[in-house]
């Protein structure tokens, strides 16, 4: 098993590599989208900028798709010698590879070439598969992510130099959007004696990042209990698989308070209007991440439970959208060797090619 080594050292030594080899020469990455759809076609460049002479025999591209998850859970033990009991924490890495494929960009020669200073410019043009899940990160307590890598390096005296980019993917919405209908009731005793029936609609299940939901409801309140106010919430429901263990975690990402009060044996008929925000992550599904939403509208009841619906809905970026939220904000390489020294040693013992 490989020592961990202390975040502070490793991040020196990766500051002096990129300074030493930044003022021999650099690699630049350049696509002519912001993000892509499954199937469709990626042209890019790669530029070598060289700022004092290098020697190298050729250009090399890496364009590699993944999804990978890590999970953990408490054991307890007991020690054979002390007889006391002990707790670990065990962690459970699972991946999938879409495609993995090398090539070499350009090629200065079947020797060692010398290259002198200045800008070199070489095309590239990738196709991605027809079926993909789109980008994801999720990087908390359960780590997972649904990556799209492009890597161009080049071998040079004083070692390697490479430049790695992370391609956004939007995974195609193939169902077509329809209304959703949503009913729930509830009964109150005790004094609130009576039935709260509620009603929620949406003209379709399909939205994009910023764009406003409109909920029709019907409430009808035949009970002696009074609705203070309606409420609707956002959720994300990322679900993680990792070999033989599944993790489910459900986040409230925004929510709206209604101030409508419904009376004890009235009714109301209305629409609230939602606003999703602008940089959220669409929806995804892999084999081993998922990343899907719903609302809860709710009529909120003091003194009782509330009466809740749960309408389903997909976040999907259109093509040719102008603005698209980052979909690997805040993830880097670095993130499966994150919060503890043993996922790092445990990453790292697996399988250091396949990353």
């Amino acid at each position: 098993m490989s020592q961990a080594h202390s975040p502070g050292i490793i991040e020196t030594l990766k500051r002096a590599w990129d300074d030493l080899t930044q003022d021999t020469a650099e690699i630049r990455l350049h696509t002519d989208k912001q993000s892509y759809g499954p199937g469709e076609t990626i042209n890019g460049t790669a530029e070598l900028i060289v700022y004092r002479q290098i020697t190298t025999r050729c250009l090399m591209m890496k364009w590699k798709g993944f999804e990978k998850t890590q999970t953990h859970h408490s054991e307890t033990y007991r020690n054979p010698i002390s007889r006391r009991r002990h707790t670990r924490t065990i962690y459970v890495d699972d991946k999938r590879l879409f495609f993995n494929t090398k090539m070499i960009l350009h090629s200065f020669g079947n020797a060692a070439c010398v290259i002198n200073a200045g800008t070199y410019t070489y095309p590239f043009q990738v196709t991605l598969p027809n079926e993909l899940p789109g980008s994801f990160v999720h990087n908390k307590i359960i780590v997972a992510g649904i990556i799209y890598e492009l890597k161009v390096w080049a071998d040079i005296s004083c070692g390697r130099m490479f430049k790695r980019e992370y391609v956004q993917v939007n995974q195609t919405c193939k169902d077509v959007s329809h209304i959703v209908h949503e009913k729930s009731f509830k009964k109150f005793l005790f004094g609130g004696s009576g039935e709260l029936v509620m009603e929620v609609t949406l003209n379709k299940n399909i939205f994009a990042p910023g764009e406003e939901i409109v909920i029709s409801c019907n409430i009808v309140n035949d009970s002696q209990k009074t609705v203070d106010q309606l409420k609707v919430k956002l959720h994300r429901d990322v679900v993680i698989k990792a070999q033989q263990t599944q993790e489910e975690e459900t986040t409230e990402i925004c929510r709206l308070e209604y101030p409508q009060k419904i009376v004890a044996k009235s009714s109301y008929q209305g629409e609230i209007f939602f606003q999703i925000p602008s940089d959220l992550v669409p929806s995804c599904r892999g084999s081993l991440v998922s990343n899907q939403y719903h609302l809860d509208v709710e009529c909120d009841v003091p003194l009782a439970f509330d009466l809740e619906v749960h309408p389903k809905i997909i976040i999907a970026v259109p093509s040719g959208a102008n603005k698209i939220p980052d979909l690997y904000k805040g993830y880097s390489k670095g993130s499966w060797r994150k919060n503890d020294p043993m996922a790092e040693q445990q990453v790292e013992t697996q399988n250091d090619d396949y990353y």
